[in-house]
C-alpha cells in the first residue's frame, strides 16, 4: 500500500511539474481605485474592512490582489488585475466592488493612499486618508 502511494505521489508530482505551463498567458497590471470607504474605527489586532471599488476592463479580467506597499505608518494600495491573453474577452468596463482587510499591529496614525490614477500631467493621483489607531 505505501508502494502505491508513492507511486501515485510521484505521478502527480511530475504531472504538475508540466514544463507546457501555460502561465505565460496570463499578464497582471496594476489598476486604478474608483471609490474607498474608510471606516472610522480601527484597533490595534482587529481586522478591518476597507471597500473599495474599481473598474474591471474587460470580461477576462479577475481581481488578484491588491499592489500593498508600506513604509512606516504609510500604505499604498492600488488592484492587481491579470486576464488571459489568448482568451477572447468582451471589452466591457464593470465597477466591481471589493474589500480590502487591514490589521494595524501598533497604535498610531496610518496614512493610507490608494492609487486613483494619473492626472493630465502624468502623475500619480491618490485618495487620501490619515486614520488613528488608539486602543
Amino acid at each position: 500500500m505505501k508502494k502505491q502511494l508513492l507511486s501515485l505521489a510521484c505521478v502527480g508530482l511530475f504531472i504538475s511539474c508540466n514544463p507546457n505551463d501555460d502561465t505565460d498567458n496570463f499578464v497582471t497590471n496594476v489598476y486604478p481605485v474608483n471609490t474607498v470607504e474608510m471606516p472610522n474605527k480601527f484597533a490595534v489586532d482587529s481586522i478591518t474592512q476597507i471597500p473599495l471599488t474599481f473598474n474591471r476592463p474587460s470580461s477576462c479580467h479577475f481581481l488578484d490582489g491588491f499592489y500593498y506597499e508600506k513604509s512606516d505608518f504609510t500604505r499604498t494600495v492600488a488592484v492587481l488585475l491579470t486576464a488571459n491573453r489568448d482568451q477572447a474577452c468582451q471589452t466591457v468596463v464593470t465597477p466591481t466592488q471589493t474589500v480590502l482587510k487591514f490589521k494595524p499591529q501598533v497604535q498610531g496614525t496610518y496614512h493610507f493612499k490608494f492609487w486613483k490614477g494619473e492626472n493630465p500631467q502624468g502623475i500619480d493621483d491618490f485618495f487620501e486618508y490619515d486614520v488613528v489607531v488608539d486602543h
